[in-house]
């Protein structure tokens, strides 16, 4: 099959994906069958994962959201020449959706620019995470974006959004390349 075959199966299957996320949660196929396979994936090469909500993972996952909104710019202990996991939370389960880098980050100087950045940014207005006078806001730029073909489990290890993961190495082989 052919590059450009390949990503048209994947987008298909990206979209239908997509679906299940953003209406039901995640789908029960996509979750591991068998406790052992769940703890599997917890062994093996760390990397560096972002709990991200949803539907705002599955958004970065697609390549619809290239900026990521925070209250603080980039931490200088994030690495931003290697890969990162974007792993979507829902409450109740979590999944290692997609890798991409973190080029860096910038301040929204104003309301105005924040709205302009929408269609990249993807917050919806009103909500929690909108532009609100009191609080700064920040945009990571994100690029490099690879959405895995079967998000695998991630079980957090607490509140912080940054974390270690540890997968097979058969899985960080691909995803951190």
């Amino acid at each position: 099959m052919g590059a450009q075959s390949r990503t048209q199966a994947r987008e298909g299957q990206t979209n239908e994906q997509s679906a299940k996320l953003a209406t039901q949660g995640y789908s029960a196929a996509i979750r591991p069958k068998k406790p052992q396979e769940a703890l599997l994936l917890q062994w093996g090469d760390a990397m560096k994962v972002l709990l991200v909500r949803e539907p705002y993972a599955t958004l970065i996952a697609m390549g619809k959201k290239i900026i990521e909104t925070r209250r603080y710019a980039v931490p200088k202990t994030i690495n931003t020449s290697r890969r990162i996991g974007i792993v979507g939370c829902n409450g109740s389960q979590s999944f290692l959706l997609a890798t991409c880098c973190i080029a860096g980050s910038f301040k929204y100087a104003s309301r105005e620019q924040w709205k302009k950045d929408i269609n990249v940014h993807k917050v919806k207005p009103n909500t929690e995470f909108d532009w609100d006078d009191k609080t700064p806001r920040y945009g990571w730029l994100l690029t490099g974006i690879f959405e895995l073909d079967v998000p695998q489990r991630f079980y957090p290890r607490g509140p912080s959004p940054f974390q270690e993961a540890d997968y097979p190495h058969e899985i960080t082989k691909k995803i951190c390349a």
